[in-house]
């Protein structure tokens, strides 16, 4: 397992700006800059298991770990496109939270078989 730095480079700018794009996009005022931090976080995590580790020693666990951080950036898209549109509040963390978590328990499982 390898970080491609260029890679990261682009995925923490891209992150930033979707970040930025969620904070400009949210309804209230009060709680954008939450909206913002956590969609930014949140895409960093999924670009960084999706698109910048090379997975050299088992190809088939990083074909399946690219696909779950896929799979869960689109769901946090969503999700914060959700609270962005409503307003975020103690149920946005909380969820936010649990899917970061269960996306992480995923990839590293899958990481861990070794197949």
């Amino acid at each position: 397992m390898k970080i491609d730095t260029v890679r990261l480079i682009i995925a923490a700018g891209l992150s930033l700006l979707i970040g930025w794009g969620y904070y400009s996009m949210s309804t209230v005022h009060e709680n954008a800059m939450s909206i913002g931090i956590a969609t930014g976080i949140e895409m960093l995590l999924a670009c960084l298991g999706g698109f910048c580790i090379e997975y050299k020693e088992c190809s088939r666990a990083g074909v399946v770990i690219r696909i779950t951080c896929i799979i869960g950036a689109i769901l946090f898209l969503i999700l914060n496109g959700i609270f962005a549109g409503v307003g975020p509040n103690t149920a946005f963390y909380i969820i936010s939270g649990i899917l970061a978590l269960l996306l992480l328990l995923v990839v590293n499982s899958v990481y861990r078989t070794k197949q």
